[in-house]
């Protein structure tokens, strides 16, 4: 059996560079906690210029030391992201591994088929992620409903990232067996490698063992345990 993988998000502003021995790491753009919603919901509010952060992420990083264990969360629908000085800065610090993380998808049904309908949804994110392609990056395609599969894995990854969306949300939390469901009908779907990003569901290695995931995600440095 393949080894359950542990992996750890750092959205320290400015980076601190993590403990060596934690080889999986996601970075992210550090980002201001809004109630109990996840990074991945949060992540997604008008609250904040998202290229800006990324590009002040980018500088702060140390030099990747990890090879395709160490990836950067791109908040890829971005109209504005420049995907050249992305891809460029990335490459020179030695990364070449990237993630739609928060993906477009997580805004939820009815409000992407509006970002969709003005193409500032979906549309804008696969050009982007096209873009950074292009660049020489690889992007591990993060997914928050099962009709984002098919784009995803017609990107050849090497592993997928599984995440709440907004039509999960209920009242104050994610519905855990919902973002399960999701993760298991993705893993009978694809071999690809799926990792679980389980942010404040109280969602175990275990539950995601179970449910056919490689891997789960926990938060380190930063409000969204």
């Amino acid at each position: 059996m393949d080894e359950f993988e542990i992996w750890k998000r750092f959205a320290f502003f400015p980076i601190v560079p993590p403990p060596i021995q934690i080889a999986r790491r996601l970075y992210v753009p550090a980002i201001e906690p809004v109630g109990g919603l996840p990074y991945e919901l949060a992540g997604l509010l008008p609250n904040r210029e998202h290229s800006m952060d990324l590009m002040a992420l980018i500088e702060d990083l140390p030099a990747n030391k990890f090879g395709d264990l160490s990836v950067v969360g791109v908040f890829a629908a971005d109209p504005f992201l420049n995907c050249k000085r992305v891809a460029d800065r990335l490459i020179s610090k030695g990364y070449n591994q990237v993630t739609n993380i928060p993906p477009v998808a997580a805004y939820g049904s009815d409000f992407l088929a509006t970002l969709d309908k003005v193409a500032s949804g979906q549309a804008q994110e696969q050009h982007n992620i096209k873009q950074l392609v292009d660049r020489g990056l690889y992007v591990s395609p993060a997914i928050a409903a099962i009709d984002c599969l098919p784009a995803a894995l017609s990107l050849l990854p090497h592993r997928l990232w599984v995440v709440p969306s907004f039509d999960m949300w209920r009242g104050e939390a994610i519905n855990a067996n919902q973002l399960l469901g999701l993760c298991s009908d993705i893993t009978h779907l694809t071999e690809v490698p799926v990792v679980l990003i389980a942010g404040q569901t109280r969602i175990s290695a275990m539950d995601a063992s179970k449910v056919g995931a490689r891997g789960i995600l926990v938060d380190e440095g930063c409000d969204f345990h």
